[in-house]
């Protein structure tokens, strides 16, 4: 049984990791010491701030006439998101951030990579692992599906890296194939 109460062996800090991403349906490891496949791309460095992990739950509230208080709450929408900032620019980084597309080659000038003019559906699943305690804790979040919602804007200065900022979004699947999936080998996590 998990141990309750103050244990400050409860408290974790994510003292480095990394973030991937591949394409919705890639098998994802189902534990902490599987190695990523090929299939999914590591996102580089991120800024000192990490991943915010962020849920939110909306419920509507049923009121009575003869009363003040609500007589009942109705589940209207859950949000999960993963914000953070990517300080590489790549082939992968940049339609991340931009909403798709892909980077071509420009004939023998380099490259090429557009941004259309209107939106379109980029999904892909998102992994995200981090360690604490010297490495001997291992934490993996999987999210299956989702998208980018929001963007951070990109600012170009001698002083300062150029961030690609984003907000994740995790998506639904088919109302039964859980919307994130957590895995650790925590022994705080023992039920």
């Amino acid at each position: 049984m998990a141990i309750t109460g103050q244990s400050t062996n409860q408290i974790r800090v994510a003292g480095t990791g990394h973030l991937y991403i591949a394409p919705v349906g890639t098998a994802a490891p189902t534990d902490v010491t599987t190695a990523w496949s090929a299939s999914w791309q590591d996102l580089g460095f991120t800024d000192e701030s990490g991943v915010v992990l962020g849920k939110k739950d909306s419920w509507d509230q049923i009121t009575l006439w003869q009363a003040t208080v609500p007589a009942r709450m109705v589940p209207k929408s859950r949000q999960f998101t993963a914000k953070f900032t990517m300080q590489q620019i790549n082939a992968v980084t940049l339609p991340l951030w931009a909403g798709g597309g892909a980077v071509q080659t420009n004939g023998a000038s380099g490259y090429l990579y557009t941004i259309a003019e209107t939106l379109t559906s980029y999904e892909r699943a998102l992994g995200i692992e981090w360690t604490d305690n010297n490495g001997t804790i291992t934490n993996r979040i999987i999210i299956p599906r989702g998208q980018v919602s929001d963007t951070t804007d990109i600012n170009l200065s001698r002083a300062k890296a150029a961030d690609l900022g984003i907000t994740y979004e995790a998506l639904g699947i088919d109302g039964v194939t859980p919307l994130v999936y957590w895995y650790s080998n925590d022994t705080n996590m023992t039920p």
